[in-house]
């Protein structure tokens, strides 16, 4: 689990997400439980169960293009590809 500079809860990868939902789905865990175990919002978890129902599993990955553990060094000069 993944926790950017800046965010208080964490953000969870593909796989932990659909590990969560089907908890949710499957198992009948409540919502208040998955917020614990997963140190996530209240909403994120919601919101990751209706996406999963409306949308699918693959409404649970992660768009923004960023990758886990990827971090710029703040001294680091801008590159072309930037």
């Amino acid at each position: 689990m993944a926790n950017h500079q800046g965010n208080k809860s964490n953000i969870l990868s593909y796989e932990q997400k659909l590990e969560m939902v089907k908890k949710h789905f499957e198992d009948n865990v409540p919502l208040k439980d998955l917020v614990e175990m997963y140190k996530v919002s209240y909403s994120a978890a919601r919101n990751a169960c209706i996406n999963y129902q409306t949308k699918g599993p693959e409404s649970l990955r992660n768009k923004t293009g960023r990758t886990f553990g990827w971090k710029r060094a703040k001294d680091a000069p801008f590159s072309e590809e930037d």
